[in-house]
């Protein structure tokens, strides 16, 4: 994995640095959920197919946690 490798010194989005040295792995993963439950919400309150949205959050949350569990 690129994190085990470089460290948190390898992302190169800034605000996700961040967010890992004042919150850790628990922040990530917390930006990742609020994130995918306000385009859930999005979705519902649009109209749009609140299906797609949900699985895509979920599948997103799930690869963040196999990742964090694997470094």
């Amino acid at each position: 994995m690129a994190f085990a490798a470089f460290g948190i010194g390898g992302e190169s989005n800034g605000l996700m640095q961040t967010i890992y040295l004042h919150g850790g792995q628990a922040g990530i993963v917390a930006l990742k959920s609020s994130g995918a439950t306000a385009l859930a919400l999005m979705a519902q309150l649009r109209g749009w197919a609140l299906v797609p949205a949900a699985t895509a959050g979920l599948v997103g949350a799930a690869v963040n946690l196999l990742a964090l569990r694997l470094t």
